[in-house]
C-alpha cells in the first residue's frame, strides 16, 4: 500500500473570487506648483503725474489708473488694458508686461504700451506710447502690491501736414503705487 507523503500529496486550492467593486483610487493632493492660478486681475494704482515733464516731479498732479491684467497658467508674460485719469487728460492703452522671477513673491517687471489720449487744451484723440518699470510684491498667489514708474509720449495731434505723426514736445512721467488681485 502506498501512503501519500508531503512530497507526493497535492492540495486543491480554490481560486480567489474577483472583487465585486474595484478598489477606490484617490488622486494625490495637488502641490503648490500644480495649483491653478487666477488669469484676470483688477489693478488699482493711484499716484502722481508730471505733465509737461521737464526734469523731475516738481509740478505733479494726482492721477488714477485702473487696469485689467491677463496672464496665462504659467510664465511671466501679461497683457494689460489700462485707463488713466489725470487732471490734464485721459489715456487708454494696451500694454505688454513681463514679470521676472515668476513664482517668486518679489517680481520686478518691464512693460511697453500703445494707446490713445485726450490731453488739454486740445481734446482731440492722439496716439500715445509708454514704457514702464516696476515691482509686484505677491502677498498670496492671487493678491499683490505694485509700484511703477511710467513715462508716456504723445503725438502732436491730428491737424497739419504730418497728420499726427510727429511727437508732441510735452511728455508725462508718473509714479504709481497700488494693489491688484486675480479674481478669475
Amino acid at each position: 500500500m502506498v501512503v501519500p507523503t508531503a512530497a507526493t500529496a497535492q492540495v486543491a486550492v480554490a481560486p480567489t473570487a474577483p472583487a465585486a467593486t474595484p478598489p477606490a483610487v484617490t488622486a494625490p493632493a495637488p502641490t503648490p506648483e500644480e495649483e491653478s492660478r487666477g488669469h484676470v486681475a483688477l489693478v488699482l494704482t493711484p499716484g502722481v503725474a508730471a505733465f509737461p515733464y521737464s526734469h523731475g516731479f516738481d509740478q505733479t498732479q494726482p492721477e488714477g489708473q485702473l487696469a485689467l491684467e491677463f496672464r496665462g497658467s504659467e510664465g511671466g508674460a501679461r497683457v494689460r488694458l489700462t485707463a488713466e485719469y489725470t487732471s490734464f487728460g485721459r489715456i487708454g492703452s494696451i500694454s505688454f508686461k513681463y514679470d521676472f522671477f515668476d513664482g517668486f513673491f518679489f517680481r520686478p517687471y518691464l512693460a511697453v504700451g500703445l494707446g490713445v489720449a485726450s490731453i488739454n487744451p486740445d481734446p482731440a484723440l492722439r496716439a500715445a506710447g509708454s514704457a514702464s518699470g516696476g515691482v509686484d510684491l505677491y502677498i498670496s498667489r492671487d493678491f499683490f502690491l505694485t509700484g511703477e514708474l511710467k513715462g508716456t509720449v504723445f503725438t502732436a495731434g491730428t491737424q497739419g501736414p504730418a497728420h499726427g505723426l510727429t511727437l508732441f514736445e510735452r511728455k508725462q512721467i508718473a509714479l504709481l503705487a497700488g494693489m491688484g488681485f486675480y479674481f478669475f
